[in-house]
């Protein structure tokens, strides 16, 4: 790849990796490249992938997440974070660090709002096989402190705490039931 690519060469690219298993590889292998920006063009590429592509991807998406979890470079997480959120989740593929990475950096100030989005769902994502990580989610983003945040966090931010209120009153009604 060259220094700058442009949106023409990326999407060219992942249209090559639609027939070139070769080209695939290339890609994936540059995720591990030295220099940040090849390794990001990478990821870019990626997300211009099919979703068969992606579902394709899916044995490497612990790789993908040891990669957001161990990277400095804020658009490479970016950009493996929507990879990974194309990918499908299964309760017996919990990984806990990556829920806790969610977690923490949901409303973490340091984070650009995309990461910040990024993280909310897929911490949604892994919690919803398990009421009571759900529940812990829905306290997550009750805590979450109210202003600061992007239009896009903060609307996220209602559409999941509408989508998990039904736990309140599950809660409830087993706490009234217990009497």
């Amino acid at each position: 790849m060259t220094d700058h690519l442009s949106i023409l060469d990326v999407k060219s690219r992942a249209k090559l990796a639609e027939t070139s298993p070769e080209e695939m590889e290339a890609i994936i292998a540059q995720l591990n490249d030295d220099d940040p920006r090849r390794a990001r063009d990478a990821a870019w590429v990626m997300t211009h992938f099919t979703q068969q592509q992606i579902a394709s991807l899916q044995p490497r998406q612990d790789e993908f997440i040891d990669k957001v979890l161990h990277t400095d470079n804020t658009a490479l997480r970016r950009l493996l974070m929507n990879i990974i959120e194309r990918q499908e989740f299964h309760e017996e593929d919990l990984r806990t660090d990556f829920l806790d990475f969610c977690l923490a950096h949901m409303a973490s100030p340091d984070e650009p709002p995309g990461v910040q989005t990024l993280c909310m769902k897929l911490a949604y994502r892994q919690c919803q096989f398990f009421p009571e990580l759900l529940r812990e989610f829905r306290l997550a983003l009750t805590l979450m402190p109210t202003g600061g945040y992007a239009v896009s966090i903060t609307g996220l931010r209602r559409k999941l705490l509408k989508a998990t209120s039904q736990l309140d009153k599950e809660a409830f009604e087993d706490l009234h039931l217990k009497e």
